[in-house]
């Protein structure tokens, strides 16, 4: 029987135990009580309350105008939905750059007023402060790289990054950066060169590729 099966209800936990047992993890997103049900029925192991809801569901052009108070709504409206899948809710764009404290003020809110389970951030090094911060309080995040829509008008386009092997190589540093040898690190201190050939030279090792499977979950105390 699958770890899946078995459990009664996801957990951070679970999802380490399937991902180190190389069990599939399903992911879907949704934004009311019907299509949560529905995701939730069908086995779907997390459900991604996202700020896109900001496009699908009030028309918007970018998932920036969308407000904290509204992604709580619609993250209680799945919750309610759900008996078994992990609930995932984006920080909405202007809840937590630049200040680590307004971070974890907006990670509570979501956690106390909608009942989800954990919160994602877009980013890396530079939201490592609040991502600290919101761990320090028993909060799981859930890391975002690559697509990130909230940075629409720092790209100026809808692609995914790190496409090419330098940028490849620095959003991997990010990623490395937030995982758990680097928690208590000052990142302060550790600036990201826009210019790594010898880098992605070093990546290419097998050593340094092995660190690829490091986790996207950080959960408090790991």
């Amino acid at each position: 029987m699958s770890i899946h099966s078995k459990a009664k209800r996801i957990t951070t936990h679970t999802l380490q135990e399937m991902k180190e047992a190389g069990e599939k993890i399903a992911m879907l997103t949704g934004y009311d009580f019907s299509m949560a049900r529905i995701l939730d029925d069908a086995g779907i192991d997390i459900i991604l309350v996202g700020d896109s809801a900001s496009n699908v569901m009030a028309g918007h052009e970018t998932t920036l105008p969308i407000t904290l108070d509204q992604m709580i709504y619609h993250a209680s409206s799945v919750v309610r939905a759900v008996s078994k899948a992990l609930v995932v809710v984006d920080l909405p764009f202007g809840s937590y750059q630049g200040n680590s404290k307004l971070a974890l003020e907006s990670a509570v809110r979501i956690m106390k007023e909608s009942g989800a389970h954990a919160v994602k951030m877009e980013g890396g090094e530079e939201i490592g402060d609040s991502i600290s911060r919101i761990l320090s309080a028993g909060v799981p995040v859930m890391g975002h790289l690559g697509l990130t829509p909230q940075s629409i008008y720092k790209f100026g386009t809808y692609v995914v990054r790190a496409k090419e092997e330098e940028e490849a190589f620095l959003w991997f540093l990010k990623k490395f950066l937030l995982t758990s040898p680097w928690k208590s690190a000052n990142r302060s201190k550790f600036q990201l060169s826009e210019s790594v050939p010898v880098m992605v030279q070093m990546a290419r090792s097998w050593w340094f590729m092995m660190l690829l499977g490091l986790p996207m979950i950080f959960i408090p105390g790991s």
